[in-house]
Formats: C-alpha cells, sequence, structure tokens
C-alpha cells in the first residue's frame, strides 16, 4: 500500500530526506497554527468558533509532538517504531480535519461569506491531498526502514 520504493518527490530525493523535509514543514505548519489560534482566540464572539480554534490549538500541539521523534528517527536513520505515531495519528486525524473544514466554511456561508467557504473547500482537497502523500511518502520510509537488515555483531 502506497510504497514509494527508493523515493520521493518525482525522484529527486530519498525517503529519508523526503521525511526530513515533510517534519520541518509539518513542526512549522503546527506551530502556525497555534500562534495563529492563540491570537484569533481573543477576537472570537462565539463559543463554537472558540471550541474550534482550541481544537486546531491542541490537534496542532499533538502534531508536532509526534512529528519531532519521525524527524529525530531522520536525522539519525533510527528506529522505524519512532515513525508509528506520526501515521496512526495522521490517519485519525485526517477525517477529523476534513470535518472541521467543511464545518468550518459552512459556518462561513451562512455568515455570507460564500467565497471565502468555497476558498475553504478547495483548501480542504489540497491540503487532504498534500497529507496522503505526505502520509505516502513517510510510510515507505518507514517500510524501507523495518525491510533492511540489522546490523549484527558478525557483520562489524
Amino acid at each position: 500500500m502506497g510504497d514509494m520504493t527508493q523515493h520521493c518527490c518525482c525522484g529527486c530525493c530519498t525517503l529519508q530526506t523526503g521525511t526530513k523535509i515533510i517534519c520541518w514543514l509539518s513542526i512549522i505548519c503546527g506551530l502556525t497554527n497555534i500562534v495563529r489560534g492563540t491570537m484569533c482566540a481573543e477576537f472570537t464572539t462565539g463559543v463554537t468558533e472558540f471550541n474550534i480554534l482550541i481544537a486546531v490549538i491542541i490537534l496542532s500541539a499533538i502534531w508536532i509532538v509526534v512529528t519531532v521523534p519521525v524527524l529525530i528517527s531522520a536525522l539519525k536513520n533510527g528506529s522505524p517504531g519512532l515513525l508509528l505515531p506520526w501515521l496512526i495519528f495522521n490517519v485519525i486525524a485526517l477525517p477529523f480535519g476534513i470535518g472541521l473544514g467543511f464545518y468550518s466554511s459552512i459556518l462561513l456561508m451562512q455568515l455570507n461569506q460564500i467565497s471565502t467557504g468555497i476558498t475553504y473547500i478547495f483548501s480542504i482537497f489540497l491540503v487532504t491531498a498534500l497529507i496522503i502523500y505526505f502520509w505516502m511518502v513517510i510510510y515507505s520510509y518507514y517500510r524501507q526502514m523495518k525491510d533492511q537488515k540489522p546490523l549484527t555483531i558478525s557483520d562489524v
């Protein structure tokens, strides 16, 4: 399922390098979501909007927490087990994020911000495609690391 063999990004880099890039992007996006959510929280007027911001902040914090071990593993070519929390979290969080995005777009459309709501919908499709691609890259790197023969004392 989704094994990209040895390379990602149209063959221009290895799975390990692609995983590092994805991790740095994930950390930057997660921090941006936390800062933006914190700044917007003081301007929200409704309970629903405030709860959505809290959910985004919490999910972003968890996203960063599960991304750091993946980055460490990719930097050190370490244990494939460090990638599992990220893979599992993203499978669980993706449907939640899609639902939250559609809910937000519906709220915007009800407030007569039709163009912003439609933009949200297109953004949902783009981000979903990217997250699925990122998941496939990291899953392929996980499989590659898991399939490598571990070094034994006799190999040294």
